[in-house]
């Protein structure tokens, strides 16, 4: 008869990775998965040892797991970072290319109608506006991942938030070549700001995704 884990002995070795100090769940549930995979394959070369014994002496074994954390720690992060590039690539499908194409009408129409002071008083206000979203958003994210039940890696992998924090900066420093150029060069102006709106979107939208990807999956994978 084949020996197998139940719920009880997969609680108990996921008490342990957790007191081992492993901070990110998704982390714990890979460790957890290894080590439970390494006891069933003890169990089936030691069929004459008892289920205790080679339990107790296999979750022993795993007395330091610094390298094992790192090791999965890259692996979920690969699999965070492939699903958040998909869903990059994702953003900019259909239908979204009809809103792409019309807000650089809109932005367009906005930059050949605008007059040498409105386009003054729009880089006096944009600053002020995109830096309040910036800092609301991280501010909200980070608000998030600390009050955060059962924390993933997601908020390890946040290498893209310093990019995202100068997006203030990248604006104000282009509405200034716009204010310059805005009568010779509309079209181009109008389509890299489009880009700039557009790719910002697709960033935040991609971060909510593979945050919700990773607690989907995670949190029901113990659960079961």
């Amino acid at each position: 008869m084949k020996r197998e884990l139940t719920y009880t002995d997969v609680s108990r070795i996921q008490s342990y990775v957790e007191n081992m100090g492993v901070d990110f769940y998704d982390v714990q549930v890979e460790i957890v998965d290894h080590i439970a995979s390494a006891i069933e394959e003890q169990l089936i070369l030691f069929p004459e040892r008892s289920f205790q014994e080679v339990f107790d002496s296999t979750l022993a074994s795993f007395d330091n797991l610094s390298p094992l954390v790192h090791k999965k720690l890259q692996q979920v992060t690969r699999q965070y970072n492939r699903y958040f590039r998909k869903s990059i690539f994702d953003f900019f499908k259909w239908p979204r290319v009809v809103f792409a194409i019309v807000l650089l009408g809109v932005i367009y129409s906005m930059l050949k109608a605008a007059t040498p002071v409105g386009m003054v008083v729009f880089k006096n206000h944009i600053f002020g506006w995109s830096m309040g979203l910036t800092i609301a958003y991280c501010g909200f994210v980070g608000w998030r991942n600390h009050v955060q039940y059962h924390k993933l890696c997601t908020t390890h992998i946040l290498s893209w938030f310093p990019l995202f924090t100068q997006f203030p900066q990248i604006l104000i420093v282009f509405t200034n070549y716009a204010e310059k150029y805005q009568k010779q060069h509309t079209l181009l102006l109008a389509l890299i700001y489009t880009l700039i709106l557009i790719f910002i979107g697709a960033f935040v939208e991609s971060y909510e995704k593979i945050r919700k990807y990773g607690r989907d999956k995670y949190l029901k994978m113990l659960s079961i």
